[in-house]
């Protein structure tokens, strides 16, 4: 019925904007959860920062080797400082 156009129209345009409201909450919760995911995957893990314990087993030899060495700079000691990436962050 033409008559009643009006009122189909405001009808339809309450529940487009109904489900634009829910859109942009929705939107919302998905933008926070993928910028919380994107931190957590930045962030460096704490296995990887620290050493392993055969790595420090490792250093604990070499620096118990340099201890008991002549005077002098310890070949043993300084390969192994410039080998391994963890121990420059020390």
């Amino acid at each position: 019925n033409v008559s009643s156009i009006d009122q189909v129209v405001g009808h339809l345009r309450s529940l487009l904007k109904e489900e634009c409201f829910s859109l942009e909450r929705e939107i919302s919760t998905l933008q926070c959860r993928l910028e919380a995911e994107q931190m957590r995957t930045c962030q460096p893990s704490t296995a990887a920062q620290e050493p392993t314990l055969a790595e420090l087993k490792e250093q604990k030899a070499a620096m118990e080797r340099e201890l008991q060495a002549p005077a002098g700079p310890s070949f043993v000691f300084a390969k192994h400082r410039y080998t391994k990436a963890w121990w420059e962050g020390w």
